[in-house]
Formats: C-alpha cells, structure tokens, sequence
C-alpha cells in the first residue's frame, strides 16, 4: 500500500509547489533574487563562518557536492586518497543554500505577488521593448550585486554569458535557416581579439600600437563603441564565408565553414 502511495505523494508535493508558485511574475522572481543577493551580502560572511565552511559558497554550494563526488570518482577509479572530512561541507552547503537562497526566494516572491502583477500589468501598456529594459536592468542589478561578491563569480558569469551569445547566435543558422555551418567560434574569435586591440591602442601604452590615446579611467565608456566594433570585424570575416558559399549546397557549407574556423585559430595562434 504505501509503494502505491508514494508516486501520488511525490507528485502531490510537485503539485502543490507549483501552485504556489504558479501566480508569481518573472518580476517577482526578480525581485526574489535581488533580496537573496542583497542578504547573502549582509549575512553570508557570518553564516559560513556560524556553519564551519572554509569560504564563501560562490556557487550555491554545489562546487562542494561536486568536490566531494569528484573525490569518490578518483577514488573509485584511481585509487586516490579520499579527504572524508569534505563530507561534512554538503550538510553545511545545503543549508547555506536554503537559508540565503531558497527561503527568501520563496517567501519574497510570494509575498510581491499582486504589486508584482499589477506592475506587470501596467507594463504591458507600453511598447515591448520597455518592459524588456526593465527586467534587464533589474537582472542586471541582480548580477552586479551577486557577482561582486567574488571573482569567481564575475568570471563564471561572463563566460556564462559569453556562452549565451553563442547559443543565441547558432540558434539563428542552426534553429530558425536550417543551415549548419561550424565557423561561429572563428567569428566570435575576429570579434574579441579586434575589440581588445581597439580598447588597448586607445586606453594602454603597448609596444605594437604605441602610447594610450585616452585615460583608463573613463575605458568603461566606450565599451559600447568596442562591441559595436568587434561585430564590424566579425561581420567582415563573415563575409569572406558567405560570398563563395552563395553557389554552394549541401554539406559544402559546413565544409568552408570549417576551414575558415581553422584558418582563423591557425592565424591568431601564430601571429
């Protein structure tokens, strides 16, 4: 009888979760994490110390669960040493986890419910586009405050998000043409390396480009310019692809993507 049970109570509790969380905004997830971010800032010094952690949880807690099963894994396989005493870290990471994140979380999201709505509401008068800056700049806000914490974090996050571009912009060949072509990260490369030579020959003295041009003081200020000009340059090595590959079908498209790719590495590699 109750393996019988058991399904229907699992699927109960699910159930139930999303129902309770089902009337809540993207807005009030925002607000959510916000709160989280901005408590983990004031609390989470003093709660990993409270709970024997060796440092901040700078993702989650879960690089510790993934520390300690990497150890059973080298263990298993290699016969390596095995620190047992990692296994006290998990308890105190999922703790950490439900007191920083997934209380507050919960109890803020469900709290901002109707002002959430009402906000959301009030926004959808307005044209898409200011409804999307909103939320950006509130993630955003998210990000900056959550980030900053450790630069683990910065760095996992603009890869995380370098990744993104990348998944976005396959998705456009790939998903939505239905052509494969394989050279995206030989543009993402033409991209990154010509925006650092556009911030380094204005902002940094170098041997090749001479003296800084501008202060690095006010560097931020043009990134914009610099991302508006690495998309140039990743544009124009897009279309030494796209010219001779006009004629061409079937796999052939994926084959001059491909030698570009390795053109392109071959070139920064050895210049």
């Amino acid at each position: 009888m109750d393996e019988t049970l058991a399904p229907k109570q699992t699927g109960g509790i699910f159930k139930r979760m999303g129902l309770f969380f089902k009337p809540v905004p993207l807005l009030g997830y925002l607000l959510g994490f916000l709160v989280c971010a901005l408590w983990e800032q004031l609390a989470g010094e003093g709660l990993t110390s409270l709970l024997g952690l060796p440092k901040l949880p700078v993702l989650f807690g879960l690089l510790t669960i993934f520390k300690v099963l990497a150890g059973i894994i080298n263990f298993l396989i290699k016969g390596d040493a095995f620190n047992w005493a990692t296994w006290v870290h998990i308890p105190s990471a999922l703790i950490y986890l439900t007191v920083i994140y997934l209380l507050p979380l919960a109890i803020v999201a469900r709290a901002v419910v109707k002002p959430a709505n009402a906000v959301a509401r009030f926004l959808q008068g307005f044209p898409l586009i200011v409804t999307a800056l909103v939320q950006l700049g509130l993630m955003y806000a998210v990000l900056h405050i959550w980030a900053e914490m450790s630069d683990y974090r910065l760095i996992f996050l603009k890869l995380t998000l370098i990744a993104v571009l990348f998944t976005l912009s396959l998705n456009i060949i790939n998903g939505y043409m239905g052509e494969f072509s394989c050279s995206h990260p030989g543009f993402m490369a033409i991209g990154a390396y010509m925006s650092s030579l556009f911030t380094v020959g204005l902002f940094a003295s170098d041997k090749v480009l001479g003296d800084a041009v501008f202060n690095v003081s006010v560097a931020y200020l043009t990134f914009p310019l610099a991302l508006i000009f690495g998309g140039l340059m990743a544009a124009m090595g897009a279309l030494i692809v796209a010219i001779p590959s006009f004629k061409t079908r079937g796999d052939y498209l994926a084959i001059i993507s491909l030698a570009f790719l390795f053109i392109v590495k071959s070139f920064f590699e050895n210049m």
